[in-house]
């Protein structure tokens, strides 16, 4: 926290917290605001589904091409990978395509060999085909090796609306979180997010036509504005960048629902139709939804 002006005026500013995958809100944080404030932490299960995420978006060595797991004997040049930094895109990934398995869409230009059908099945059984997310993975003390995978926003073996109690996301994410779909601001804030990348090039137009939205907008180092997620009580902070979508009819890049936007898919499904669950940013909130599950979208791991 900031003060100037004599203390008068205070700003807080989130720092980046380093390379490894660290809590947003904690297992032990509350779920709920006193007419007072904030709650004190109410102890160990408060939040029993909550995980630990990556601060960058899931790519892969090689982009429009199927990929493996990074930590795979197959994987090499098509191996998955993160980002360098958490304001970049990254690749596009379907739900769980049942034609193109795993491949990481570019963040810019056309695409040409699209598949608009999904596969059917629940994640607990279609998991380990469609799964991007490495394992085996070094973090930064160079031994340490962890597993990654989606998060849930709900039971991955039914078709239903998350609730709150099994949902990894929402436990994860939100101060508040709400049953069904909904959004709100209480632990978040848009805007611009300097990481290293972002703030040491020229903000233009995104790639899909926004204004003063992204840097590097012609190269797949695509970097835009975005959302932060913070934790009221000990102020750990996680950038989601607003990257939009891929059509889910023809892979092209689109402002979807109007605004900029960011979109991660989860391994749940919804409940209506062949949707895949979804956790979404925009300039006003952060949500937790049901997408059609041929959209092409970012891909936030967590730590298994």
């Amino acid at each position: 926290m900031l003060s100037y002006r004599n203390n008068e005026l205070f700003q807080r500013i989130f720092v980046r917290q380093g390379e490894d995958p660290d809590y947003l809100m904690r297992p032990v944080d509350a779920m709920t605001v006193s007419s007072e404030g904030i709650n004190n932490p109410d102890g160990p299960g408060a939040r029993p589904a909550a995980v630990k995420f990556t601060p960058y978006n899931l790519t892969a060595v090689t982009l429009n091409v199927q990929v493996y797991q990074y930590g795979t004997t197959t994987g090499g040049t098509t191996a998955s990978k993160f980002t360098d930094y958490p304001t970049q895109t990254g690749a596009f990934w379907q739900w769980a395509p049942s034609g193109n398995i795993r491949v990481a869409w570019a963040p810019i230009g056309t695409i040409t060999e699209w598949t608009i059908n999904s596969s059917s099945g629940f994640w607990d059984t279609i998991g380990a085909t469609h799964e991007t997310c490495p394992y085996g993975y070094t973090l930064s003390d160079g031994t340490t090796k962890v597993n990654f995978r989606r998060p849930n926003d709900g039971l991955t073996n039914t078709v239903t609306q998350a609730t709150v109690a099994d949902s990894k996301t929402r436990q994860s994410l939100w101060l508040i979180p709400n049953a069904q779909t909904f959004g709100n601001a209480n632990n978040s804030i848009w805007g611009y997010y300097a990481d290293g990348f972002f703030e040491r090039r020229q903000i233009t137009d995104s790639p899909w036509g926004i204004t003063q939205h992204s840097v590097a907008a012609t190269s797949n180092n695509v970097a835009n504005v975005g959302r932060v997620a913070y934790n009221p009580f000990i102020f750990n902070s996680l950038l989601f960048p607003a990257s939009d979508v891929r059509n889910a009819n023809n892979g092209e890049l689109r402002l979807y629902m109007g605004s900029p936007a960011g979109y991660f898919w989860t391994s749940s499904r919804g409940d209506i139709g062949n949707l895949g669950a979804d956790f979404t940013l925009n300039r006003s909130q952060l949500n937790s939804q049901f997408d059609a599950s041929g959209y092409g979208q970012s891909i936030r791991c967590v730590k298994d």
